[in-house]
């Protein structure tokens, strides 16, 4: 069932959602790139506020036209205006939020086509060339609107919230100013079905029928919604959850009492099972090379679960308990006598440290000035598990961000950044830096997480040798670039540590042992983003100059 939204709005805030676009229109149309994926980034979807501006002042100009097809469109013209004001205001808080998000990615798709649907038979020349031509080209796609919902799925599954408290704009332990309306659900609903999440569907439309705000008239014209539903769970064995649906809409119908809601039970259920998870964490066993020769389902889905499990708990991180560690300066070098870095253990062995002030502010938004332009759907790696060789690489729902290399020699002004970066890297590690990546820097979208991987490039049976001379990823030095509102933090499994993002810190470790085996307690992931917008940037380094060939001395990063 799709209906375009109603909301309210003041005229005389027009000329402020004007004045914006005129300064940042131009260059968001030279600047960013045609077509979908937005969602996989804080910073294209705040491009896609600069689109609804345009398309707004464009249906503002033709606002006689839209009077003589319906006098009612100036009113919808208007609460459109009002909600789009508070993108304006701020746009990067306004899409850091899943639930404003995705109501902006549902308005310049579902609710656009239902008016376009009505206008553009009888609109003028110059009306539908503006549109086609410099507008539409830059609109959100299918694949934004089943990002987005998929990723407000993936958030209440991993977070445990109920698909109630979303809706209402209850997170965790925080309420938000915001809601999804009844057809923000009813799309969700529909867009679920459609890509077979069908369990999905059928918790939403029950969350529907417990609304007081759900209009009868609108449930009638959603009953052929409600039928495929149950259709969708009668096809896939879901017999019981189909004639709970429909006992509840019968209920609904005649206006009688509806009963606990299903959802709440099974929600209990699952919150209790990832507590069960946590308390044998301590009894896990070690990760062995043929766990991950074998890569079986059961080994994935549990190092996922616990994954789940500290997102949701931060607290229990084993860092906050264990009185071995300790925070201190960094005065090994001559340099740092005069400006120590301020490090923080969280691990030592392997060895992960916490660099606090690493990177100046000023610099990060340098870096942000320079990524921006290039700024791509981040992709994963594939290996052929026989030949251990490179087979390609492709988007993957395990990492939703997207992603910009900065090379050294791209630019003189930023070759100078890049180079003192390479410097306090150099100093963090207390090692002469002989051949790294560029820097990576990387922004999360809706939902935004990466699932539990190893940094090393090679990490299967083949290439678990000492003294191989293959090149791999040696440490990882990963640069906060912004504080996270909700979620974010960055998860070892095996290590039970869990780093929430800090501004200007940098968090290091060895992604090898001194005989450069992989490390097989370095599997780490970043948990989803709640609210918020996260930017890093990664130096991953493959050699040390001043490494003997076959160790790494991990007690140069803790020297002082």
């Amino acid at each position: 069932m799709r209906k375009a939204c109603r909301f309210s709005f003041r005229i005389v805030l027009i000329f402020l959602t004007t004045r914006w676009q005129s300064c940042t229109g131009d260059l968001f149309l030279r600047e960013h790139k045609l077509g979908e994926d937005y969602f996989t980034s804080v910073q294209s979807l705040t491009y896609l506020v600069t689109v609804e501006n345009k398309l707004l002042n464009l249906l503002e100009k033709h606002l006689d036209f839209l009077r003589e097809i319906d006098p009612e469109f100036e009113h919808d013209l208007y609460a459109w205006f009002g909600d789009h004001l508070a993108a304006v205001e701020n746009p990067e808080e306004y899409v850091s939020h899943p639930i404003t998000s995705y109501q902006l990615i549902k308005r310049l798709t579902v609710d656009w086509m239902d008016f376009r649907t009505t206008i553009i038979e009888k609109a003028p020349a110059n009306f539908t060339d503006e549109l086609k031509k410099e507008i539409e080209p830059y609109f959100p796609g299918v694949s934004d609107l089943n990002g987005a919902v998929h990723g407000i799925s993936f958030l209440c599954s991993v977070y445990t919230m109920s698909f109630a408290d979303f809706m209402q704009g209850r997170f965790l332990d925080r309420q938000y100013d915001v809601s999804l309306t009844v057809f923000d659900v009813l799309e969700m609903t529909y867009v679920s079905l459609t890509n077979n999440r069908i369990i999905n569907a059928c918790l939403m439309s029950i969350e529907l029928l417990y609304r007081d705000d759900y209009p009868v008239k609108v449930l009638q014209e959603s009953m052929g919604l409600y039928e495929s539903v149950m259709k969708a769970l009668n096809a896939t064995g879901n017999y019981q959850m189909s004639n709970g649906l429909s006992n509840l809409l019968y209920r609904k119908f005649h206006n009688e009492t509806l009963p606990e809601k299903p959802e709440r039970v099974m929600q209990n259920e699952f919150i209790g099972k990832q507590r069960d998870l946590l308390e044998t964490i301590q009894k896990k066993e070690k990760r062995t090379n043929m766990m991950l020769e074998e890569d079986s389902r059961e080994v994935v889905m549990e190092d996922f679960k616990r994954f789940c499990a500290f997102c949701k708990y931060p607290n229990l991180s084993r860092s906050l308990l264990n009185k071995s560690l300790s925070c201190r300066y960094k005065t090994d070098l001559p340099f740092l006598k005069l400006s120590p870095l301020k490090m923080e253990e969280l691990n030592l062995d392997p060895l992960v440290a916490l660099f606090h002030d690493a990177i100046s502010d000023k610099d990060i938004q340098f870096l942000k000035d320079a990524a921006i332009p290039q700024m791509q759907r981040a992709v994963v790696v594939n290996y052929d598990k026989e030949s251990h060789q490179e087979k390609g690489q492709n988007y993957s729902d395990s990492r939703i961000s997207e992603t910009a290399w900065l090379n050294e020699g791209d630019h003189p002004v930023t070759d100078v950044l890049l180079d003192r970066l390479n410097v306090r890297i150099a100093m963090m590690t207390s090692r002469r830096i002989m051949t790294s990546e560029s820097l990576q820097v990387n922004n999360y979208g809706l939902g935004g997480y990466f699932a539990p991987h190893f940094d090393a490039l090679h990490y299967n049976p083949g290439f678990l040798k000492p003294n191989n001379d293959l090149d791999n990823r040696e440490a990882t030095v990963m640069f906060y670039m912004s504080d996270v509102e909700q979620g974010g933090s960055t998860v070892f499994l095996d290590l039970q540590l869990v780093v929430p993002p800090q501004k200007g810190a940098a968090l290091c470790w060895y992604n090898l042992k001194p005989d450069r085996t992989v490390d097989l307690d370095t599997l780490h992931g970043a948990c989803p983003v709640l609210v918020g917008s996260k930017w890093v940037c990664n130096k991953w380094i493959h050699r040390f100059a001043d490494d003997h060939s076959s160790s790494i001395p991990q007690t140069a990063l803790i020297a002082s």
